[in-house]
C-alpha cells in the first residue's frame, strides 16, 4: 500500500508515521509539505514540496504526486486541505486515489469555527465575524466579558489565535489581518476528545486531559477515562454527518461547566499518544476507509502521557537549516 501525508511538518509527525508501519509495515510514506525542511524527512520514503494549500495549483500538484507514486489513499493532518480536497474528490476517484477526509458540506461546516459555533449549543459566548478592535470592544462590553480568545475561523494547528483583556485593548486601535472571531476566555482544565465517526455516528472515542496548553496546542496531556465527555460531543457529529477521524476541543469555565470549542474533522497531533495507549487510530483511518469497515477490540492503557518539547537547532547560516 502507497501512502501519501500532507501537512508533513512537525516533530509529532515522526511518531505518526511510526503508527503507520506499525499498522502497515510494507507500506510506502510519501510525505508533502509546503515548506522543505531537513526535519520533514522523518521516517517517509519521499518527500515533496508543493505549493502552500489554498494557492492555485495545490491540489493539481497533489495529484501529479499521486499518480507518480501510484499512491492509494491521502491523509490529511491540516484543516486547510478539506475544502480543496472535497472540491477536488472527483478527480481524486478518477485515479483511484481515496481521500480519507469526510466529503460532506456538513464536514466543511464543522470545519468552519464561526458556523461550528452557530450551529452548536455547548459553546461558550461567541462573536459573529470581527473586523477590527472597536468591534471586538463593542461586543467584549456588550456581553460583560473581560477576556477573550480571536480566532481565525479557517486555519490549522492554532494558527491566528489570540488572547486580549478587555482592559488592554481598550484604548488601542488595530485592524485584524483577516476576520476573527471571538470567544470567552475560559479559566478551566482543557480536554481534547478523538471520535472515530462512521456518518455521523461515534464509532469509538478517547478523552485527553490537557494540564498544560500553549494557546491552543497541547503539551502535556494524559488519556482519561471520561465517557461523558465523548457523549458532549455526539450531537455534533450527527449534526455534520462526520466521517472517520474527528478532534474536539472542550474546556471547563470557572464553575466546572464543560464548553465545546471547536471541532477538527481530521486526524490530530497527538493520536500518537493514543496509539502509544494501544488503539492506533492512523491504522484504523486506512483500514476503514479501504475497506469500508473497522472494528475497535483494544482496550486503552488510561494514564498514558505525552510532553511535548521541542529540540534546539543550531546553526549559522539559515541555509543551513532552510533549505531551497
Amino acid at each position: 500500500m502507497n501512502i501519501l501525508i500532507t501537512c508533513c511538518l512537525g516533530d509529532h509527525i515522526k511518531s505518526n508515521v511510526e503508527d503507520i508501519r506499525r499498522a502497515y509495515p510494507d507500506c510506502k510514506i510519501v510525505g508533502v509539505d509546503m515548506r522543505n525542511m531537513y526535519f520533514n524527512h522523518n521516517g517517509v520514503d519521499s518527500f515533496y514540496k508543493v505549493p502552500r494549500c489554498g494557492e492555485r495549483g495545490y491540489t493539481k500538484r497533489i495529484l501529479e504526486i499521486c499518480q507518480d507514486e501510484e499512491i492509494d489513499i491521502v491523509i490529511s493532518f491540516s484543516s486547510l486541505d478539506i475544502a480543496p480536497f472535497r472540491k477536488h474528490r472527483i478527480e481524486f476517484h478518477k485515479v483511484g486515489v481515496v481521500v480519507a477526509l469526510g466529503d460532506n458540506k456538513g464536514t466543511e461546516d464543522a470545519n468552519d469555527k464561526s458556523k461550528f459555533c452557530a450551529f452548536c449549543d455547548e459553546v461558550p459566548p461567541t462573536s459573529s465575524l470581527l473586523e477590527n478592535s472597536f468591534e471586538l470592544q463593542l461586543w467584549m462590553k456588550a456581553n460583560n466579558i473581560d477576556e477573550v480568545v480571536t480566532k481565525v475561523v479557517d486555519s490549522t494547528g492554532a494558527k491566528g489565535m489570540m488572547k486580549y483583556k478587555f482592559e488592554d485593548i481598550v484604548y488601542k486601535s488595530f485592524v485584524f489581518d483577516q476576520p476573527v472571531i471571538a470567544q470567552k476566555y475560559l479559566s478551566g482544565t482543557e480536554y481534547s476528545v478523538d471520535c472515530f465517526c462512521s456518518n455521523g455516528r461515534i464509532m469509538w472515542g478517547c478523552v485527553k486531559k490537557n494540564y498544560e496548553m500553549d494557546l491552543g496546542v497541547s503539551i502535556y496531556s494524559e488519556i482519561i477515562d471520561a465517557p461523558e465527555l465523548i457523549k458532549l460531543c455526539e450531537p455534533a457529529c450527527k449534526m455534520f454527518c462526520l466521517d472517520g477521524l474527528v478532534g474536539f476541543d472542550l474546556k471547563e469555565d470557572e464553575n466546572g461547566k464543560v464548553y465545546i470549542l471547536e471541532c477538527n474533522p481530521r486526524p490530530t497531533a497527538t493520536i500518537s499518544l493514543v496509539a502509544k495507549a494501544g488503539v492506533n487510530l492512523l491504522g484504523h483511518l486506512i483500514e476503514y476507509y479501504m475497506t469500508g469497515s473497522t472494528c475497535f477490540d483494544t482496550r486503552l492503557d488510561y494514564g498514558m502521557k505525552v510532553a511535548r518539547f521541542r529540540e534546539d537547532y543550531y546553526f549559522k547560516d539559515g541555509e543551513d537549516l532552510w533549505m531551497k
